[in-house]
């Protein structure tokens, strides 16, 4: 057997099933995150937050709530909703070793996780 991003894929979707099971028992949202790999060995990340009122915490969540106003946005705009080419996209954190794209917004129609310009989001939250 040779390990490679395929099965990678799968492998991480599979534990991610198992491992929300051991999260829902303790009250913290568990997931496998990034991670690498060679044909032989690999090494996958594991990310946990608390969950406040039915929302995952996680370090995006929390830098966005830290450092929001030193972009230039404000931390309750955190969860607003915006519309960008057709689409609508909720914020969900901030990364902030990104200069260009810190912003980190959900499409609400897939899930998936985008990077936006903050003077792009500001302009579409008004």
């Amino acid at each position: 057997m040779v390990i490679d991003r395929a099965l990678l894929r799968i492998l991480k979707a599979e534990i991610n099933t198992e491992i929300e099971k051991v999260g829902q028992k303790y009250g913290i949202s568990l997931r496998v995150g990034n991670g690498n790999y060679t044909p032989e060995t690999f090494t996958l990340k594991l990310e946990g937050g608390v969950i406040v009122n039915g929302i995952a915490i996680d370090k995006d969540r929390q830098a966005f709530k830290a450092n929001a106003l030193y972009v230039g946005l404000a931390p309750n705009d955190l969860g607003r909703e915006f519309n960008f080419q057709g689409k609508v996209y909720k914020i969900v954190g901030l990364k902030t070793s990104s200069k260009k794209y810190p912003v980190i917004a959900s499409n609400l129609a897939t899930g998936k996780k985008f990077k936006f310009a903050v003077a792009d989001v500001k302009a579409l939250l008004k």
